[in-house]
């Protein structure tokens, strides 16, 4: 029972980090003890649920996190795009003045 505690402490701490690609092989470290476990204490198996319950509010936040950080680059390059194709086709405002 203690190797599953260590695990759920690692699986936070990556969450923490931001280091989702290493939680899988955890995750599958942690049912293989859980199906190796005769039986599981109820009250264990309910802090391990709502431990995920909270894991997985955490990666849906920062998810959002990162959408809105890409359609901010996407919208970005889309201005940058479109100031070259004006800049190139009639010069621009400092180029006049130079």
């Amino acid at each position: 029972m203690k190797e599953i505690f260590e695990i759920e402490k690692q699986i936070d701490s990556l969450i923490e980090q931001h280091e989702y690609e290493k939680i899988l092989n955890l995750l599958f470290q942690r049912e293989k003890l859980i199906k190796n476990l005769s039986s599981i204490d109820k009250k264990i198996a309910q802090i391990l649920v709502e431990a995920d319950k909270v894991r997985i509010d955490k990666i849906k936040s920062h998810m959002a996190q990162i959408q809105q950080n890409a359609l901010q680059t996407k919208n970005a390059e889309s201005a940058i795009k479109l100031y070259r194709y004006i800049s190139d086709s009639k010069g621009t405002r400092l180029d006049e003045k130079m």
